[in-house]
């Protein structure tokens, strides 16, 4: 509310007090943040403890009554200043009873007999039709109620009583849900009415109407209007206090929110939709990063309602607010029996699913679990619980959370193992959210998704429409570097190419990439497709590893392309000499094997001097050694070749190395060797 006037409540045991303040203002922030806290606590003491839930009727017997002149202790004929006929009497007796009891039938015969019994129209059949339709809108039965105010505004179109009438009338179509018909009446009884309670009256009820009517927009204008007026408490319905709180939720001012919803629990605390109110009040608390005062009024409710929808949905709540969600350690560590999926779905399986409250806190839920690493379970409630319904009615909450949880399941996708559950989240959202179009990020995730599973159209696609979304930079990049590998999964060295040469990104590391592709068009083959579109991906990112250089230079050997395979190899595996691994020594090895093939035998020499002087010997540097020796000679005249042969010969008895280097001892022939795979 701002600094504007406002009446407060005031709670003590259990009763509440209305104080009209129209000179009260909130100046000091941390004054109006504490005055929230106390109310809040006293809305528990007034309604969460002092609350005992009692039958329907009961319930039924507390829900507010409008226009005002209706919910007196007296007809509202005779609260208006109208005389009471003594020909109706008996009549009016039955009704000063029923107003006691809530039981107006007897009543409403009476004055239909009375009616009856007269031949012609009496001076007192406006009074009797009055009590009748008073009689009907008491007891709720709107739509006969509409019917007998209406009858009455044919016989007394003008004046105070008609106005009033109409004022009835116009709750009664409302209450029976004929919105845009109340709204008209509303509309009209606004330039009739006198009187800031009757106006103010009438504004919020257009704003309920139109609320209804899902024209929340122009709703808040009239909801403001009514409250410029101050209006007194009393004057403003129960359905007009919880729309506010709605909308301030909506625009996400949680402490209008709280003051509405509050004012609805302390005017009102026996009303059915008290629950709804409670679970508002619990999120405008959240929202406002007070997670003890929501944790208690979750609690509470849940303990008061019994299976009920306000029951679930708080336990759905209070979930959200346990310690991995709100990031507290050790507050609020809850255990409610819905710690998995299965029991989510359980909860909810029998809930009205376009509920916006279950789905507000549905979609809390799951993004407190997407946050905390669980978005596959996340994502299986949400899919779950959207299966068979209507786009229409997901409300924005439900769809931000699904955004936000499946983009977080497709960025966790390779991490998670679930990349199947990732990409059917991405393809859920594609259909049903168009915001994904344009989200060069995800799309990137979903390209990579699809690509690992060798769907390289739909990749290809992707994309693609990447590159069209974002300028030249490293998303460019890594979309151009897709689009080719899709290319070559597919065999589309002419496609790749003319990527290659359209992306201005990569400048001078063309020719590599170019040297990449004209090697992968010689190999020919899907094996080397996609060796290539590996070893392309991981030399563009500057992060090549020695299992992607093996793999192209054992395939270059087996076909016989050694010299293209050292021209690409030999740069990029000499900027990985500072490790030392295994990996990178079989590798260097195969350097070595690239270049005898290739004719260039001192240069391989190089190579497997570099692994088999490496101080701890291994398989990887014994057959190093075994292939210099084979280069050089394996006699003792050979002295470059005495240390190795030294230790090589050192090898247990019958070991392969020793029997190896003892065969090129006997055969003298330096030039015979033996392949790699038969070793």
């Amino acid at each position: 509310m701002g600094s504007r006037a406002f009446e407060g409540l005031y709670f003590q045991t259990g009763q509440y007090v209305c104080i009209e303040q129209e000179a009260i203002e909130v100046r000091s922030a941390k004054f109006k943040s504490l005055l929230i806290s106390l109310l809040i606590m006293a809305t528990c003491q007034a309604y969460c403890w002092g609350q005992s839930f009692g039958s329907q009727g009961a319930q039924e017997s507390q829900l507010p009554v409008f226009p005002w002149f209706v919910s007196k202790h007296a007809s509202g004929w005779n609260t208006l200043g109208m005389a009471l006929s003594k020909s109706l009497e008996p009549a009016h007796k039955e009704f000063q009873e029923g107003i006691l009891t809530l039981r107006f039938h007897k009543a409403v015969q009476a004055f239909l007999d009375e009616l009856a019994r007269s031949e012609e129209a009496p001076s007192w059949e406006s009074e009797a039709l009055w009590h009748v339709a008073e009689a009907y809108h008491r007891m709720r039965h709107f739509q006969e109620a509409s019917a007998y105010w209406s009858r009455l505004l044919r016989k007394l179109p003008q004046g105070s009583l008609a106005r009033a009438a109409r004022a009835a009338l116009a709750e009664s179509l409302f209450q029976s849900r004929e919105l845009e018909q109340a709204l008209e009446l509303y509309r009209v009884l606004i330039q009739e009415l006198e009187g800031k309670r009757e106006i103010s009256w009438a504004l919020l009820r257009c704003g309920d109407s139109l609320f209804s009517l899902g024209e929340h927009k122009e709703a808040t204008l009239w909801y403001q209007r009514a409250l410029k007026l101050n209006p007194p408490l009393d004057s403003m319905p129960p359905e007009s206090l919880e729309n506010m709180a709605r909308i301030a939720l909506d625009r996400g001012d949680s402490k209008e929110a709280s003051w509405m919803s509050m004012t609805a629990l302390g005017l009102y605390p026996e009303h059915p939709r008290a629950g709804s109110w409670t679970l508002i009040l619990a999120r405008a608390m959240k929202l406002q990063n007070k997670f003890f005062q929501a944790n208690l009024l979750l609690n509470k409710l849940l303990d008061a309602e019994q299976q009920s929808r306000e029951r679930e949905i708080a336990g759905l709540m209070l979930m959200s607010a346990a310690s991995p969600c709100i990031g507290h350690p050790g507050l609020f560590r809850l255990s409610l029996g819905l710690e998995d999926p299965l029991s989510i779905k359980k909860l909810i399986f029998n809930q009205e699913a376009g509920d916006r409250d279950l789905q507000r806190a549905l979609g809390d839920l799951a993004e407190c679990w997407s946050g905390s690493g669980r978005s596959v379970e996340a994502w299986e409630v949400l899919e779950s619980f959207n299966k068979g319904l209507q786009e229409d009615y997901i409300w924005p909450e439900l769809r931000k959370a699904l955004w936000k949880t499946g983009t977080t399941l497709v960025a966790q996708a390779m991490e998670s193992g679930k990349a199947e559950v990732a990409m059917e989240a991405f393809h859920w959202m594609a259909e049903r959210i168009p915001g994904v179009w344009n989200d060069a990020g995800l799309l990137l995730k979903a390209a990579r998704l699809h690509e690992k599973f060798g769907f390289f159209s739909t990749a290809a696609d992707l994309y693609s429409r990447v590159r069209v979304l974002v300028g030249p930079g490293t998303k460019a990049q890594e979309a151009a570097m897709g689009l080719i590998r899709c290319h070559l999964g597919v065999g589309r060295l002419e496609e790749a190419s003319r990527v290659l040469r359209q992306e201005p990104s990569w400048g001078s590391s063309k020719a590599t990439e170019a040297a990449i592709l004209d090697w992968a068009g010689q190999i020919s083959s899907p094996r080397g497709f996609q060796v290539a579109a590996r070893f392309l991906e991981e030399v563009s990112s500057g992060m090549p590893t020695p299992e992607s250089c093996k793999s192209l230079g054992l395939l270059s050997l087996e076909m016989k392309l050694c010299a293209p395979a050292v021209q690409l190899l030999e740069p990029v595996v000499e900027s990985m000499e500072g490790q030392q691994s295994v990996s990178l020594a079989e590798v260097q090895v195969l350097m070595g094997d690239l270049l005898s093939c290739a004719g260039k035998e001192k240069e391989a020499l190089r190579w497997y001097e570099k692994v088999a002087g490496r101080p701890q010997w291994a398989d990887t540097e014994k057959w190093a050694a075994l292939r210099i020796l084979q280069l050089r000679g394996a006699d003792e005249s050979q002295k470059n070749s005495l240390p190795y042969l030294e230790r090589l010969a050192k090898e247990p008895p019958g070991s392969p190395w020793r029997v190896l280097v003892e065969d090129l001892k006997q055969r003298q022939s330096l030039g015979t060797s033996s392949s790699r795979k038969g070793a």
